[in-house]
């Protein structure tokens, strides 16, 4: 077995292996696990040929020939700093900001402008790609598929080595 992380969740991959109580079919491995990812009572994903993939509600994986079994596991998270111009923001993945508001932002660039200039905004989030809007609230929720950037500092840059200056 092995362990992947896809679309937000750790799955572990079980070789020749099935999972039992069939809820869906799909054609690609991706459609059946953004399904499995988006459905509480969705615990796996069988792969049964190329274009056979089931969505399944048990976990317990069992000899299968040929078949690849994936249980979902917990959310994979992250986070990690980065720096627009002098600033610092901490991300987290997959979360989203509370207090988001005004107009949807197309790129991260103008995200980090726009925060810039707005002295109510405490971050931003990203809810997929072209889709940024600011946020008031540094409260983070978990969300599948989101990101946020919450400003944490300042930074400066001595003899080639970047300093951040955290407040708080």
């Amino acid at each position: 077995s092995a362990i992947k992380a896809i679309n937000d969740y750790y799955w572990t991959v079980y070789a020749d292996y099935t999972l039992t109580g069939d809820i869906k079919s799909y054609k690609t491995l991706a459609l059946a696990m953004a399904a499995c990812t988006a459905s509480a009572t969705c615990h796996g994903v069988t792969t049964h040929s190329t274009s056979v993939h089931k969505t399944n509600s048990a976990y317990t994986p069992s000899s299968g020939s040929g078949k690849t079994a994936y249980v979902k596991g917990s959310v994979y998270t992250s986070s990690y700093s980065t720096r627009y111009e002098s600033d610092m923001y901490m991300v987290h993945e997959p979360y989203v900001l509370a207090g988001a508001y005004g107009s949807q932002i197309k790129t991260r660039s103008a995200a980090f402008k726009a925060c810039e200039k707005d002295k109510a905004c405490k971050g931003f989030n990203r809810y997929g790609s072209g889709n940024y809007k600011l946020a008031k609230k540094t409260t983070k929720t978990q969300t599948v598929g989101g990101s946020v950037y919450i400003k944490s500092g300042t930074s400066i840059i001595v003899r080639r080595r970047l300093w951040g200056l955290y407040e708080g």
